[in-house]
């Protein structure tokens, strides 16, 4: 009797731990259950498994993109940024060189820093016109109290004169006096042939001109 009833609660037992089948829509009753099997996917994890994939594969490939475009960025001081360099520094060097040219040149001849030839050039260029203190402002490479200074010594050599403008009182207009466009004259004899010994003499009259309209672009 009691082997029995032992028997009977193990059976009991053993029927518990049995899961309940899961309805499967496309079976035919519910006694055809489904079961998970070992190795085989279910939708759910098929769908899973194709996104994660397809966010991998973004990932991957932005990761590329910016791979890239560093990789892209990197080659740029070989080439690009090299040629710049170079090429200022040779810009640079050729203007030393005819600065120190021009300085001595202008200095022993005409007694003239190389600032009072660009502001006598500029006179010299615009005869026929008006020029005002501002006009200089913008044409010389000065501040405003630098080139105040530099006109009043050109202005005490008698080689330029101020007047009050005609249509305003507190404008200034600043022109060459006789002896000024004399010198800047010789000057400009002087400057050019400075310049074509150390600069234009090395270039053909192509090249002259090509060099002349890329500076000229470039200041505008």
């Amino acid at each position: 009797m009691e082997g029995e009833q032992t028997s009977r609660r193990g059976v009991e037992e053993d029927e518990t731990a049995i899961p309940a089948p899961r309805f499967n829509p496309s079976a035919g009753s519910l006694g055809e259950a489904s079961y998970p099997q070992p190795g085989v996917s279910t939708p759910g994890d098929t769908a899973s498994r194709d996104q994660e994939n397809r966010k991998r594969k973004a990932k991957n490939g932005k990761r590329k993109a910016k791979d890239k475009k560093r990789k892209t960025k990197d080659q740029l001081p070989e080439t690009i940024d090299h040629a710049c360099a170079a090429a200022w520094q040779a810009l640079r060097l050729a203007h030393d060189r005819v600065e120190r040219q021009l300085t001595t040149e202008l200095g022993q001849h005409c007694s003239l820093a190389i600032s009072d030839f660009d502001v006598l050039l500029h006179l010299h260029l615009h005869g026929d016109e008006e020029v005002r203190m501002h006009d200089l402002t913008e044409a010389i490479l000065l501040s405003q109290p630098a080139l105040s200074r530099l006109v009043a010594r050109l202005v005490e050599r008698g080689l330029v004169e101020r007047t009050p403008a005609g249509d305003d009182g507190r404008a200034i207009v600043v022109c060459l006096t006789d002896q000024g466009r004399k010198v800047a004259e010789r000057a400009v004899q002087v400057h050019t042939a400075a310049v074509h010994d150390v600069l234009t003499s090395r270039l053909t009259n192509r090249e002259q001109d090509t060099l002349f309209q890329t500076l000229t672009r470039i200041t505008g």
